[in-house]
């Protein structure tokens, strides 16, 4: 059995340990969200990469983006301006949609046909990167999206390795600079809608959902659908996950007084 961890499975990349370490320490004592995002891109070039940006936005996009870091050549510099007019680069959707690490290579380029979206692919052709690594970091109800131009072919572990290491990195530029996390505090739904779909969430029935709160079924099922609406999920289901995501409950819901899992189950599908 190899119980090494993927940093340390990732030939070639001893030193990846220690460059996560003083890039963490030079974090926790940056005076500047800028000096902090500094020792990341000396953490990429470390592993043979170029760190091109650190956009920190809400997970749905509504609210402006914080850029702490941004290497962008000119060309792409300007066509950024443009693209948050018109809700987002293909990185921002690409990470939106996967809340995952993912390659530009892996990106299909049919979905993104515009002129403007071409011309950006353009720019980012003109870096002469192997492949650019998009790194969207979840925290709370926002997301952290860090862009890694890859100067060589990186396996599998050490993507996986590289990943994991920018999500500490992030966690620690948020707790330098909490003010870069101000989205995160952001919720959309009022305290009812978010009570009554932490406790539909759970399996509760209307009729006990009624018991504990006095409200009707068809208030109830109104409450749902504002949060549906102001969360732009599809389903219920969907509402959930998205709520959960989001930040907008703790995923744990409330429970009636001496009720028990048995009792209220968590259901895998609410239907639409």
């Amino acid at each position: 059995m190899n119980l090494c961890s993927p940093i340390d499975q990732a030939a070639g990349y001893s030193d990846i340990r220690s460059a996560v370490w003083d890039a963490i320490g030079t974090i926790s004592v940056a005076d500047a969200p800028e000096k902090a995002c500094t020792s990341i891109a000396d953490f990429a070039s470390r592993q043979d990469g170029e760190l091109l940006s650190i956009k920190i936005v809400d997970i749905d996009g509504k609210h402006d983006a914080v850029r702490p870091w941004s290497n962008y050549s000119d060309g792409i510099r300007a066509l950024s301006r443009d693209f948050q007019e018109v809700g987002g680069c293909i990185f921002h959707r690409e990470s939106m949609s996967r809340l995952r690490p993912f390659l530009l290579s892996e990106v299909s380029r049919q979905r993104y046909e515009g002129l403007l979206e071409r011309r950006f692919l353009s720019e980012i052709d003109k870096l002469s990167f192997k492949d650019v690594f998009a790194i969207p970091v979840v925290m709370g109800r926002g997301v952290a999206q860090v862009l890694i131009g890859q100067n060589k072919v990186m396996n599998a572990e050490h993507q996986r390795a590289i990943s994991d290491m920018i999500g500490h990195m992030i966690a620690a530029l948020l707790v330098r600079f909490p003010e870069l996390g101000r989205l995160f505090d952001q919720k959309r739904l009022s305290k009812m809608e978010a009570r009554i779909l932490g406790m539909i969430s759970q399996g509760c029935t209307h009729e006990e959902v009624s018991a504990a709160t006095g409200l009707s079924e068809i208030t109830q099922n109104h409450l749902i659908e504002s949060a549906r609406a102001k969360l732009g999920a599809r389903n219920r289901y969907e509402l959930v996950r998205l709520a959960t995501l989001l930040g907008e409950f703790d995923g744990g819901g409330e429970r009636l007084a001496g009720k028990t899992d048995k009792d209220c189950p968590v259901q895998p599908e609410l239907g639409d």
